[in-house]
């Protein structure tokens, strides 16, 4: 397989460990490979994933480990939360063993980037090969058991993939900038967030990027897994988003307005000419990158 597209994938799926990206054959098909490695019940790459946690020296209780990290790729992601999927209590030890999980690599927590420190924490799964293995090959395990992992693709992962690639486009583009943002000169950043919330008419906001940088002030953007290049529309929603934080009250949105705070466009297949044409026209630092920019900057 070939491919700045299928490079992408590879790691929104397999991750970066070197042993799951030993097993891949690069002479089949991305697809084969998924299915031959992850979805086949004797998949190598299934394997070392269903028997990861065996293998970690020291951990006890792995049944509870194991419960705990299959509730949070379920979307449990508060601790009170994963406490009644696992029937554990939500106390010190669940507390430790979500530390823990963090400690080993395999879960990570996120909060909005402002938020207080009386905030909850939200934990998600941090590796990729876990995240695609309980997105895809848990729920389907009895299915896969029965059928060839062939059918199970073209029925049950590949018509969702491309949605489940847009969040991993997320991670993939900021390991990116922070790999080429000291080569390409541009401003470092301190911390990578992102803000989900309500205007003031209660409407759900989604902003892929808010991240404070090292030199002070703030950088927003948005990513796209996209096929066919995105129009002007794309820049005009983010402009309307952060005004509309702003005047919900968001301070960080409000400091992001201002014509000298850089906007980071990531759209895997591309931008239209309008969309390059009302950029050059806006009076603001604007970064745009395709995949192209992302492997061969």
């Amino acid at each position: 397989f070939g491919g700045l597209r299928d490079r992408a994938i590879t790691y929104g799926v397999f991750g970066g460990t070197p042993r799951y990206l030993a097993a891949i054959d690069s002479e089949q098909p991305l697809a084969r490979n998924i299915q031959n490695l992850l979805l086949a019940p004797t998949g190598e790459v299934r394997t070392l994933v269903e028997t990861a946690l065996d293998q970690e020296e020291g951990l006890r209780e792995v049944a509870k480990y194991r419960g705990t990290l299959r509730a949070v790729a379920q979307g449990r992601t508060l601790s009170n939360e994963i406490a009644d999927l696992t029937g554990l209590e939500n106390d010190r030890a669940l507390r430790l063993k979500l530390d823990r999980l963090i400690e080993l690599g395999y879960l990570e927590t996120r909060q909005n980037i402002d938020a207080k420190a009386s905030d909850p924490i939200r934990y998600y799964v941090a590796d990729p090969a876990f995240r695609f293995y309980q997105r895809f090959v848990e729920p389907n395990t009895s299915t896969l058991a029965r059928y060839e992992p062939d059918h199970v693709w073209t029925q049950a992962v590949e018509p969702h993939l491309d949605t489940y690639l847009g969040h991993e486009f997320e991670r993939i583009a900021r390991q990116a900038y922070d790999r080429l943002a000291q080569q390409l000169g541009l401003p470092l950043v301190e911390k990578w967030g992102k803000w989900e919330g309500k205007d003031r008419d209660r409407e759900s906001l989604e902003i892929d990027i808010v991240a404070r940088l090292l030199q002070g002030g703030l950088m927003t953007g948005s990513i796209k897994w996209n096929r066919s290049p995105i129009g002007s529309d794309v820049h005009r929603t983010h402009l309307n988003m952060l005004e509309r934080a702003s005047t919900a009250g968001r301070k960080w949105a409000h400091q992001a307005l201002r014509e000298d705070a850089p906007i980071l466009y990531v759209a895997a297949g591309g931008f239209t000419p309008a969309f390059i044409k009302t950029i050059e026209e806006a009076n603001r630092p604007i970064i745009l990158w395709t995949l192209d920019d992302i492997y061969h900057p």
